[in-house]
């Protein structure tokens, strides 16, 4: 995402906060949060045709550097993929309330096989996660480069 298209999202983020307190915008602002949220997410997984926040923040990055736990930053005792992870808190609770609670259905993670695929143990919101799931999380969660593997042995 360049300069241009990042003031872009900017605008239409302001545009989104008025949308949304205006009942006969609805539909416009539901079409307007599902493309700014698209462009939070990788472009592969959002099928954005521009580079997304996602894909500048990992662009470049080791995957060494990635998984390092814990990171050598202030304030932080976590790996970047950790952090990632705490997304997937958010998207867990999502899963759980919305397709069990609201749907009554069965939890997009186990009806995908979502657990299997990215090698995930705890299949648990990630609430207070103690430091050793933290760490085996960090080094053994596919993030799709195939290196996950070697990284575990």
């Amino acid at each position: 995402m360049d300069l241009s298209e990042r003031k872009r999202w900017n605008e239409n983020h302001k545009k989104l906060t008025q949308m949304i307190l205006d009942p006969a915008k609805h539909q416009s602002a539901v079409d307007l949060f599902l493309q700014q949220h698209c462009l939070l997410h990788s472009s592969r997984m959002s099928h954005s045709p521009i580079a997304t926040l996602e894909d500048e923040l990992v662009k470049d990055l080791q995957e060494e550097k990635f998984r390092q736990y814990p990171v050598k930053a202030p304030d932080t005792e976590n790996s970047i993929i950790w952090h990632m992870w705490h997304m997937w808190h958010i998207t867990r609770i999502e899963d759980m309330t919305m397709s069990v609670l609201v749907n009554n259905d069965v939890q997009v993670l186990h009806s995908g096989q979502w657990n299997k695929k990215l090698h995930i143990d705890d299949v648990h919101s990630g609430n207070e996660m103690p430091e050793a799931e933290i760490a085996n999380l960090s080094g053994t969660l596919d993030i799709g480069t195939g290196e996950t593997k070697r990284l575990r042995d």
